[in-house]
């Protein structure tokens, strides 16, 4: 895993509605310009990253990256718990 610089399409509008987001054009992607911890480099296959406060999750293929969910920043205490408890077995 490393950090990169990607480009990442939000195609099915997964954040209209947060922090300075609100109302972006309904147009066929939005697309967000972010530093991630990408599995697998720049043509990986896991992005994770931060937009505003959101915690946000992108897949990809061949450099290509389009937006697969978010959660609020907060929630990545949790999240690191609950990878542990599925690596500890």
């Amino acid at each position: 895993m490393r950090k990169c610089n990607i480009t990442v399409y939000d195609w099915d509008h997964k954040l209209p509605g947060v922090g300075n987001f609100k109302g972006h054009p309904k147009n066929p992607s939005t697309k967000y310009e972010v530093e991630a911890w990408c599995v697998g480099g720049e043509d990986g296959i896991k992005a994770f990253f931060f937009l505003d406060n959101m915690l946000c999750m992108a897949d990809g293929d061949d450099g290509d990256w389009w937006l697969v969910d978010s959660c609020h920043k907060d929630w990545l205490k949790e999240i690191k718990e609950a990878i542990n408890a599925i690596e500890s077995g």
